[in-house]
């Protein structure tokens, strides 16, 4: 019983140690989001920040064209060029996990044998490219879906249910940030068009 005692005394301070590095993580990405970085720099930040709790190849942040449905990609983190090739441009995320994300509002976690689940091309694509799974978590506003954060892994390793907790809270903070960011550019437009008709 002893050993047992220690064994769990041990997993205790382990787990204890864990919710402490997100914790610090956490914070750290709202140090980040509110630094006005660049969105390219701001999320390449966001990933490094991540990768200390949640081991991860590739990041990609999408935006929901409200006008046509598809999404752009806002910000990437991928060391690997071609992978960042396939990901670039704006993509129908029906067929896709993100199609599920948007529809729920939950976070999806899929793998590369999913292959039939999810037909869009994009999907079979980057499962060509070597890629083991993927977690795509929502970013919610006030009231609607207004995109997703993803993560993926070249790797068989599992997506514990805290790494998708975690996300999820990290997604809620881009969330804000990524609004108030629209939010920006849109008033920053207006006030362009303005000067111009004046």
């Amino acid at each position: 019983t002893e050993f047992a005692v220690a064994v769990e005394g041990f997993l205790a301070r382990q787990a204890a140690v864990r919710e402490r590095d997100r914790l610090r993580t956490l914070f750290d990405i709202t140090n980040v989001l509110v630094s006005k970085l660049a969105t390219d720099e701001l999320f390449s930040a966001i990933s490094d920040q991540l990768s200390k709790v949640i081991r991860h190849d590739h990041a990609v942040l999408t935006l929901r064209n409200e006008e046509t449905g598809v999404l752009d990609v806002y910000a990437l983190h991928s060391p690997d060029s071609q992978l960042s090739e396939a990901v670039k441009g704006p993509f129908d995320p029906v067929g896709m996990p993100a199609a599920e994300v948007l529809a729920t509002g939950k976070p999806v976690v899929a793998r590369d044998i999913d292959i039939d689940r999810y037909p869009n091309p994009n999907f079979r694509r980057f499962v060509a490219l070597g890629l083991k799974s993927i977690c795509s978590v929502p970013l919610i506003t006030r009231d609607r879906t207004i995109g997703t954060l993803a993560l993926s892994r070249m790797t068989d390793e599992v997506w514990s249910s805290e790494d998708v907790e975690f996300l999820l809270q990290v997604a809620s903070q881009i969330a804000i940030a990524v609004e108030n960011s629209l939010v920006y550019r849109a008033l920053s437009e207006m006030k362009e068009r303005l000067s111009t008709e004046k």
